[in-house]
């Protein structure tokens, strides 16, 4: 069979400072192979560093001003709720609309962001992370979807950590989740095969493998091999599982790559990952500084939380989370006094309480900039536990991003210094950073991994740190396809392209949003709550 011209594989959350180590140690001996003909350096995600953004930045090479999605959530409604987005909130063109319009084939597998899939699609697509699970339609074609639970009817479109998040800290909770995270790759790998047997050949082909991610949010401490301040008596014998684990997956790197020998790989992360040390309070911080109140009923929360904790065992996570968020939600604030208010965890950003935009809004418009100025420099004062500056940059939003969508984004963007991970969740003791070293979990961190080999591509490092706006006008030259500069954010990467046509832009033709229902965002929200995306 012909292979394809282009084959891209995606290790989610890849950090060089957790392969290198593998690779090294013979660990990892595919990637290893690869990278020694490969030109490999350090990708740089979105800031922040979000799974959503990210993988629609590389998908349209455009910045998150101009597809539109900045982390999982969309702006506050009148219902004082803020709506999970789709792939229908993607407003630029994917790399499938390039290729479909220039009669090119291609094979999307389980790569976030593209549920709802496009009718209009020339070749295979499965959705990937925030498909509401296999019961609805997320391949294109439809007809896929019965082929694929055919063959394999446990298909799991994610590694499903809502299930295992209640224990993966003892021994029997850390190998089941291990556990799942093997059973899902070798299910992406039958899936490939399948897929090529039966609906190929492609152009070009897409897998994304999630397991790294789900390993390192919660084990990171053992991926790299960094042994918490406590660690547990038995850690030798659970890292080995871990890097058992990472071993497991790059033995599938065999099969993928087998079928793409004669095509130009792109191996690449759509972020790294780091330790996390601290949480920072964001809420407790703008109430202290006097920019935000929480209601009466919400002061409740801290002599309520041991409460909490015992209950959460027990209710219905719907029921836990209703009654939670009368004491730390959005629902908590007191929105005639509130000037500032966080955003979730990963989008590290404060939004203001603007009149006229909000439901309660109290900034008046002609106080905006002078309201966001002194947050900023307040926010620049800002020191860790251990002496350093909170932030490495405090950016107003338009000066991190452009385009029509930039007014869905927080009004001032946290450029977090690494170890570091923001949360709207109020402080148990009232503090506002809460100490989360000892359980050794990650978080992310903008320095992702890249490597590209093939043809015409010479092995060795990329000089400088490469955006994740360049990864689509790269591809389409590796292509032969013409590229319109003018159109992306990102160039033809010299080092890999040094020939290529120029053209003109695709013709986008705006696609209606489409909104998850009740039972399928419940879903969609307790998986993102169990990797620590919403809370």
């Amino acid at each position: 069979m012909t292979g394809p011209r282009v084959c891209i594989i995606g290790w989610d959350g890849a950090d060089w400072r957790i392969l290198h180590p593998l690779v090294e140690r013979g660990k990892l001996p595919h990637l290893r192979d690869l990278l020694a003909r490969a030109r490999r350096g350090v990708l740089l995600s979105t800031l922040p560093p979000v799974t959503a953004p990210a993988w629609s930045t590389f998908l349209t090479g455009v910045n998150p001003g101009r597809h539109g999605l900045f982390t999982w959530l969309g702006p506050l409604n009148a219902r004082l709720e803020r709506p999970l987005l789709n792939a229908s909130h993607v407003r630029a063109p994917r790399l499938w609309d390039w290729l479909t319009q220039h009669g090119r084939r291609s094979l999307f597998l389980n790569v976030p962001m593209t549920y709802p899939p496009p009718a209009d699609f020339n070749g295979v697509l499965v959705g990937g992370m925030l498909t509401p699970g296999t019961h609805v339609a997320f391949t294109s074609p439809r007809e896929v979807r019965e082929r694929l639970l055919a063959a394999i009817p446990d298909y799991q479109v994610d590694v499903e950590m809502q299930f295992t998040e209640r224990d993966r800290t003892s021994p029997e909770g850390m190998r089941a989740h291990l556990d799942e995270v093997r059973r899902a790759a070798e299910q992406r790998v039958q899936a490939w095969h399948l897929l090529w047997e039966e609906y190929g050949p492609f152009d070009l082909a897409m897998i994304v493998f999630e397991g790294p991610d789900r390993i390192q949010h919660p084990l990171y401490a053992y991926a790299v091999g960094q042994p918490p301040p406590h660690p547990d008596p038995d850690w030798e014998t659970r890292r080995e599982w871990v890097e058992d684990t990472y071993a497991f997956l790059d033995s599938l790197l065999a099969p993928v790559l087998k079928m793409c020998e004669d095509a130009r790989i792109f191996f690449l992360s759509d972020h790294g990952f780091g330790p996390l040390q601290w949480e920072f309070c964001a809420n407790e911080w703008l109430a202290q500084q006097g920019w935000l109140h929480f209601k009466e009923t919400a002061q409740l929360y801290r002599p309520l939380r041991p409460l909490a904790q015992v209950l959460k065992r027990w209710l219905p996570p719907k029921w836990f989370q209703q009654g939670k968020a009368m004491f730390t939600g959005l629902r908590a604030l007191d929105w005639a006094r509130t000037y500032a208010y966080s955003g979730g965890p990963m989008e590290d950003g404060i939004w203001l309480n603007v009149q006229g935009r909000e439901p309660f809004g109290i900034v008046p418009p002609e106080q905006y900039e002078s309201v966001r100025d002194a947050i900023i420099s307040q926010l620049k004062e800002v020191r860790l536990p251990d002496g350093r500056p909170l932030c490495r940059g405090v950016h107003r939003r338009e000066d991190v991003y452009h385009g029509e969508w930039v007014p869905h984004a927080a009004d001032i963007i946290l450029e977090l210094n690494e170890g570091v991970r923001f949360t709207s969740l109020r402080h148990p003791q009232g503090g506002i950073f809460r100490d989360v070293l000892p359980w050794g979990q990650g978080t992310h961190r903008r320095q992702g991994v890249v490597a590209v080999a093939g043809n015409g591509v010479k092995a060795g490092v990329f000089p400088s740190p490469l955006y994740m706006e360049d990864m689509a006008p790269t591809i389409l030259a590796s292509m032969n396809l013409p590229i319109p500069l003018a159109h992306f954010d990102g160039r033809v990467l010299p080092d890999v392209v040094s020939n290529y046509q120029t053209g003109t832009s695709v013709e986008d033709t705006p696609r209606p949003t489409v909104a998850y229902t009740e039972e399928e965002a419940r879903f969609i929200e307790e998986h993102l709550r169990s990797l620590g995306y919403i809370e």
